[in-house]
């Protein structure tokens, strides 16, 4: 297993490994922070499914990210 946590809309997610993929891309005028980004996170979340979580919502700390291998 990789090594971080993703905090994502209050919660925190064990982090396996990071990929990139299709760019998401927030939305200002609603309150979101600027932000675009491909980079994707696979995460522990809910048992038996495969997830990943776009980091233009989530958090990770740099290092934590730069430790992660790829899926």
């Amino acid at each position: 297993m990789g090594s971080g946590t993703l905090w994502m809309v209050g919660h925190h997610h064990p982090a396996v490994c990071r990929t990139t993929g299709r760019v998401v891309v927030s939305d200002p005028s609603v309150g979101e922070r600027a932000r675009q980004v491909d980079v994707w996170v696979q995460v522990i979340g809910s048992r038996g499914l495969t997830q990943y979580a776009p980091l233009t919502y989530g958090e990770i700390a740099a290092n934590d990210l730069d430790r992660l291998p790829s899926c």
